[in-house]
């Protein structure tokens, strides 16, 4: 390639062609699909389809967590020994274990799809981005560090297989006409945002940056780690009302408030993680 261009996409393509199968890796983990929590199997109040929210409108909140619960979540994470993107993945898989009453639940992750063993990848044009499930399983029993520790060797397991075509996995499950996850995490590992608001030149000043994100999903929970931790909540007005993602993020929040739980007085094990249903 010419000095400053990036490697070429086929440098990829042939990297695919002599990974080992994936089927592997995941038929060990597709029997779990069978029987999982899901979001909106677990929502209590049915939508009202003739509702001026019935059209398939994507709908958005967003909010910055206060400082105070910002520093002790990532103070819980470093104290688990796991990345905030583990610890944020943890109270999500929870939530869907209260609302769903089952021990096993299943949400997608967006991954870069980028192998960290093929040189150059980062600088490649193309796209590698791909969401994959999580089949978690939470166990009561378990300490949560024993079990955010378990969740982050599957998400780093799962980073050798990343390239998996999300459909092959559907037919493997033998769930080609239905998806395997409603709920979709996207974690932003990259401050591009703040980047580009502390570039300043004399010709050019960027003030702000907003990132817009839509996918097929019910819902879409963006988390950007900037200098607060900021959570977007985007969702198919079909599927959820506004009530009802007001009332996830409330949830949500709560969860996050004790799993940075510190002291004598914080929860210890997985089963003491409680939800509010108000």
């Amino acid at each position: 390639a010419a000095a400053g261009m990036p490697p070429s996409y086929r440098r990829y393509v042939e990297w695919l062609a002599v990974q080992p199968d994936p089927r592997d890796w995941w038929s060990e983990r597709i029997p779990a699909a069978d029987d999982t929590g899901t979001l909106t199997a677990s929502l209590i109040a049915p939508l009202d389809t003739h509702s001026s929210e019935a059209a398939s409108v994507p709908r958005k909140i967003a909010l910055e967590l206060e400082a105070p619960l910002d520093a002790r979540v990532r103070r819980a994470a470093q104290r688990h020994r796991v990345t905030l993107n583990t610890l944020m993945q943890g109270a999500w898989a929870v939530l869907l274990a209260r609302l769903s009453g089952k021990q096993s639940v299943a949400f997608g992750v967006t991954v870069s799809g980028r192998p960290a063993s093929l040189a150059g990848s980062e600088e490649m044009f193309g796209l590698f981005i791909n969401s994959l499930p999580v089949f978690a399983a939470v166990h009561g029993d378990l300490t949560i560090s024993a079990w955010l520790d378990d969740l982050q060797a599957y998400n780093l397991q799962m980073r050798e297989v990343e390239h998996t075509a999300l459909s092959s996995l559907q037919q493997w499950a033998g769930r080609s006409g239905d998806a395997l996850f409603d709920s979709l995490i996207v974690f932003e590992n990259y401050p591009v945002a703040a980047r580009a608001v502390s570039t300043e030149t004399d010709a050019l000043r960027v003030e702000r940056v907003d990132s817009f994100e839509r996918t097929h999903y019910p819902l879409t929970l963006t988390i950007l780690p900037a200098t607060r931790i900021e959570l977007q909540w985007q969702w198919d007005s079909r599927r959820l009302t506004r009530t009802q993602a007001e009332q996830l993020q409330r949830q949500y929040l709560g969860l996050l408030d004790q799993l940075a739980g510190e002291g004598e007085h914080a929860p210890r094990f997985v089963g003491e993680l409680a939800v509010r249903r108000g």
